[in-house]
């Protein structure tokens, strides 16, 4: 090292029992969350875990470049012994399970599985975990995506560094000015595709990398110097864990997440790690709690503890019909911690052994050949739930019901903008001419065998155009996790101007009223909505929401099959139903150009007062709200004004 070059010391690591604490504080803000224990916002604990593990990893390439020893088949091998051992147990354990306990109709598990095997599961996840798939506290694997997102990153970041050190001849300047440009536009990257699609944003590497960006830069800087004010380093570190703290306890599911309300959580991380980076100095207060050893302990078997909890209160949710109470997801967590530290200590520590140093190769070909075998048998429970079942026929039919939700799109397909802004939105019913066009949400969808047996009887045709969680309105900004959200009011637009050059002549608006708020905006919107489609002369009818359950009827009727619940508890009645449609009748309160009509299909879903679940057999719901073929059907006769004289003469016949 030349005197004229600022290079990046060699550094001699201690043990820093602070970043175990650290750790410690991560993965019980995650499990909390999780067991629902008080931190809303303790998924931030996900975010530490990416920044700390990006400044370890980094510190650690760095000083095996500085000695002249970096080999990336050796880091690789390094990082399979670090987190395969430990996740094959679980994720075997976990297809056991689902072998035995699980429905037929719950293939997601093993699917999830063999994603893992191939370091995809945020992939996986991306394209099921969406607003017809079930609960997301039902899917044992789903913690998996955080381990793909930082084993995709470990498979590009550590050969970027080592050529970034070569053509900067281990420049600091040089290097953290590589490390920041990537980390600005990851971040840019998160921000944007929050607006356009929160689940990618989620999910994806691309807009995460930034915050094991964001570690590495840390690394990269030299440490804090031990003369710099200890007032100031305590500021720093206790502004520090203030910031994740505070993020957990006051961060929701409603917080618009990663993009920049990852930042200060991840910030937080990384004033801690700077407070106490000085060589040697444990007299911060914040490093003596850090270091307490009940708090290293637990961040010892932080990995173990993350990727154990959340399948116990998965199980635990899958097999309650009402959400688990606060005992049962209490004593799923205090269960997790002993299966962590057993699994720490006879699985991850034996694997980590100085034996296992120099057997680079063995090791990484072990590693294949332990996700080979995930994958296999994740592919082997998928394949036998297809083929039979433990579960009396009556429950697997049942269960099917849910499915639907899938199936069901292939009726009409999902109307994206691009479909509404080009006029090709999905079709259905007759050959004739096409002048109805139903718009809506997923609640708009699950109407629509209804709508197609309507049209195919009228020999009309109909477009549909529906989002999740969109509002079907001119002019509002639906900011749900699974909306449209920055793109629904073009979506709108777009599909009203379809409803105006191909001169529909009704329009049917069904959505979930309640969802959308505030009312002001919603009223302003549906008053708009329906003061442009009357200036076009078109005929516009809203729907009533479908009355809705306390719980989702397949899983209730499941109950009842294998266990005689009664579900008369858990049946909503006409007075629910009738609180449950005020909202929109506050909407429709003053409009200056009142719709067609307002159908309602509540009354042909009640029967004694009751919210009915099933009819001949088959379940009406495949959710708490959602309409099944069957329900569809059943409801069909309040849809009928919208097809005039020929569907009440089909009623006739």
């Amino acid at each position: 090292m030349s005197s004229g070059t600022q290079q990046v010391s060699a550094r001699v690591f201690r043990y820093r029992p602070e970043i175990d604490g650290l750790r410690a504080v991560a993965v019980l803000a995650v499990v909390l969350y999780h067991g629902g224990m008080g931190l809303p916002g303790g998924y931030v604990g996900v975010d530490v875990f990416f920044v700390v593990s990006g400044y370890l990893i980094t510190s650690q390439l760095l000083r095996d470049l500085e000695d002249g020893r970096f080999s990336i088949l050796g880091f690789w091998a390094r990082r399979v012994r670090r987190i395969v051992p430990a996740a094959t147990v679980v994720v075997t354990a976990v297809l056991a399970v689902c072998w035995f306990a699980l429905l037929p109709r719950d293939r997601e598990t093993a699917w999830a599985a063999v994603s893992h095997s191939v370091l995809a599961a945020n992939v996986f996840f991306l394209q099921v975990a969406g607003y017809f798939t079930a609960a997301a506290e039902d899917r044992p694997l789903l913690h998996l995506w955080s381990l793909a997102v930082e084993e995709q990153f470990y498979l590009v970041f550590p050969a970027a560094l080592a050529l970034a050190w070569r053509a900067t001849r281990a420049k600091r300047l040089a290097l953290l000015a590589i490390v920041g440009i990537g980390l600005a536009a990851s971040l840019a990257i998160s921000q944007y595709e929050l607006a356009r699609s929160p689940d990618a944003a989620f999910y994806l590497l691309h807009s995460r990398a930034w915050e094991l960006l964001l570690g590495a830069g840390i690394a990269l800087l030299p440490p804090v110097d031990a003369g710099w004010p200890r007032v100031v380093r305590e500021t720093l570190a206790v502004a520090g864990l203030l910031l994740i703290v505070g993020c957990a306890r006051f961060y929701s599911y409603a917080t618009p997440f990663p993009g920049l309300g990852a930042v200060p959580p991840c910030l937080g991380t990384a004033l801690v790690l700077i407070a106490t980076r000085s060589d040697g100095d444990a007299s911060l207060w914040i490093t003596r709690c850090l270091s307490w050893r009940p708090v290293v302990f637990v961040g010892l078997i932080s990995y173990s503890l993350y990727l154990i909890h959340w399948p116990l209160l998965a199980f635990l949710d899958y097999w309650s019909l009402d959400h688990p109470g606060l005992a049962l997801r209490a004593a799923a967590v205090a269960l997790s911690l002993p299966l962590a530290a057993a699994s720490w200590r006879f699985v991850e520590l034996p694997f980590r052994q100085p034996r296992f140093d120099g057997a680079t190769r063995r090791t990484l070909l072990a590693g294949v050949a332990a996700l080979a075998l995930v994958g296999a048998a994740g592919l082997e429970v998928a394949a036998t739930t297809r083929r039979s079942s433990l579960f009396p026929a009556s429950v697997v039919a049942l269960a099917e019901a849910q499915v639907e939700a899938r199936r069901g799109v292939a009726l009409a397909p999902r109307a994206e903008l691009a479909a509404a802004r080009s006029g090709r939105l999905p079709m259905m019913g007759g050959r004739g001419e096409t002048r109805i066009l139903v718009w809506g949400d997923s609640h708009a969808r699950s109407i629509l065998p209804a709508v197609d047996d309507l049209a195919k009887q009228c020999d009309v045709g109909v477009a549909v155009a529906w989002h999740s969680v969109t509002a079907p309105v001119l002019g509002f900004r639906s900011t749900d996790h699974w909306s449209l959200a920055g793109d629904s009011v073009a979506f709108n637009q777009a599909v009203f101007e379809f409803a105006r050059d191909r001169r529909v002549t009704d329009v049917l608006l069904a959505a979930l009223w309640e969802s959308y708020r505030p009312m002001t905006e919603l009223r302003a919107a549906l008053d708009r909505t329906l003061s442009a489609l009357a200036g076009l002369g078109i005929r516009t009818w809203v729907l009533r929401e479908v009355p809705r359950h306390r719980v989702p009827v397949p899983e209730a009727l499941i109950h009842r099959e294998l266990f005689g619940t009664d579900l008369r508890p858990y049946q909503n009645t006409a007075a629910d139903y009738a609180r449950q449609g005020e909202w929109l009748n506050q909407a429709l309160a003053g409009l200056s150009v009142a719709p067609t009509g307002v159908l309602d299909a509540g009354p042909l879903l009640l029967e004694d007062g009751r919210l009915r679940m099933t009819q001949g057999g088959e379940a009406l719901y495949y959710d708490m709200g959602h309409l099944t073929a069957a329900g569809a059907r059943l409801v069909a006769p309040a849809l009928r004004p919208v097809f005039g004289d020929c569907a009440a003469a089909g009623e006739t016949r």
